[in-house]
């Protein structure tokens, strides 16, 4: 596959508006998506704890 079958996103240099408003949308998204796997962690501690406890009762 050839450079020229290649969309212009991926062809973004970094210097220019565009290649500059990608990386920054993209660690943005990155970065949410980030917290929002800690938060469901934070909220999900108690409820893991109890699995093994809730498993064991059934077998």
């Amino acid at each position: 596959m050839t450079r020229q079958g290649r969309s212009a996103a991926f062809d973004a240099e970094p210097d220019t508006a565009f290649g500059v408003a990608l990386d920054d949308g993209v660690s943005r998204l990155l970065q949410m998506r980030k917290m929002r796997r800690l938060q469901r962690a934070c909220q999900n501690t108690e409820p893991r704890m109890d699995l093994p406890n809730l498993a064991g009762s059934e077998g």
